[in-house]
């Protein structure tokens, strides 16, 4: 028996809406449902503006620096405490990233640490060309601070909700609050199509703008005509095939994650979660806890680990990367206290209540001892 940290769900529609695209023999990157799948999301996040399909959470990260202006050697600020792929779609465009720190309410990027890092870098006539804030684990960030301190500095907003589909702040979605918002669509999300991303921008034009960059900048004549780079970034219909039957499942999904981490609060009084916080609701996409010690973190995850138990470390802030060490950083200490304490429990909803249960024991086995 493995128990997996999170594998995706299927429920049957998939292979209806796969068989569908290859009998109709739409699999590539146009036309098909891709049309009727941006209408289904539109009506789902309540967002009327532009929303293109790409073919990974990080491509729709990438072409968000594009349309943001991102440059060689331009700034851009982003959540230290993330996965790698936030920073290096940064260096893609040859910008140059400055990490924020976290704030210990979300585990997200501090709002005081971003202002100061702002009003430092305008100080020296710095100002990046963007903000990428990550909420983490899907746990959304104070993303309305956020937003006025950007707007403050006159400075662009991009979120990276990679893992944070579903998630809310005052009833609204976030990955919509920004100038440019992504979700991930990879494997172990709440939402799955194997590989996608979805990218989130303010206008129609915008929307124009971003499928012709993701489609090779094909101009819509014969022969083709290119008048500048383009990337071959776009979803393909398979894949918005399997998206499409796992967004009508979304709230048996989220039901069942959020199951999940309610069972592990209810049992794991002795360790921390993240605090609740009015008016927001999570995904629970990752059911994670801190431990009071390193040490104890460390034997429960090899613990878990001969058991056949997946979980896995917090992320190894940016700043502590070796690829990353040398950037410029704002920092609090908060980002490595929480990689220091932080596991993110198995958060599978394959996972039946028995395996869940044999997790708790096996945690309460090393916590119970100290």
């Amino acid at each position: 028996m493995k128990i997996w940290l999170a594998r995706p769900k299927f429920y049957g529609q998939e292979i209806n809406f796969l068989k569908e695209s290859i009998d109709q023999n739409w699999i590539g990157t146009v036309g098909g449902k891709k049309e009727l799948f941006r209408d289904e999301l539109a009506q789902f996040l309540h967002f009327n503006k532009g929303i293109n399909l790409c073919n990974s959470g990080t491509s729709a990260l990438h072409t968000a620096l594009i349309m943001a202006d991102v440059k060689t050697g331009d700034y851009v600020l982003c959540s230290s405490l993330t996965f790698v792929a936030s920073a290096n779609a940064i260096c893609y465009q040859g910008g140059i990233p400055i990490f924020v720190d976290s704030e210990l309410d979300t585990w997200n990027m501090c709002p005081e640490t971003l202002e100061l890092a702002l009003k430092t870098l305008d100080s020296k006539n710095k100002l990046p060309k963007a903000v990428m804030l990550v909420h983490v684990f899907g746990i959304p960030a104070k993303i309305e601070a956020i937003r006025i301190i950007c707007n403050t500095y006159g400075v662009k907003l991009i979120e990276d909700a990679a893992g944070a589909f579903g998630s809310k702040v005052n009833d609204q979605f976030v990955g919509t609050f920004g100038d440019y918002g992504i979700f991930s669509l990879n494997a172990n999300k709440i939402v799955t199509s194997g590989s996608g991303g979805i990218l989130l921008s303010k206008s129609a034009d915008s929307q124009k703008k971003i499928e012709s960059l993701i489609g090779h900048s094909k101009e819509n004549v014969n022969p083709y005509e290119h008048n500048k780079i383009g990337f071959n970034f776009g979803m393909n219909n398979l894949s918005v095939a399997v998206a499409r039957a796992q967004l009508a499942f979304f709230d048996s999904i989220i039901s069942e994650k959020k199951q999940i981490y309610s069972t592990y609060k209810k049992q794991l009084t002795d360790l921390e979660f993240v605090k609740d916080r009015p008016n927001v609701v999570l995904n629970h996409w990752l059911s994670c806890v801190l431990f009071h010690s390193e040490n104890t973190k460390i034997k429960v995850f090899e613990s878990l680990e001969q058991n056949n138990i997946q979980s896995r470390y917090f992320w190894k802030p940016m700043h502590m990367q070796t690829l990353y060490k040398d950037c410029i950083s704002f920092l609090n200490g908060n980002s490595e206290q929480l990689f220091r304490l932080g596991l993110s429990m198995p958060s599978d909803i394959n996972m039946n209540s028995e395996e869940q249960q044999f997790v708790i024991e096996k945690v309460k086995s090393i916590t119970d001892l100290g």
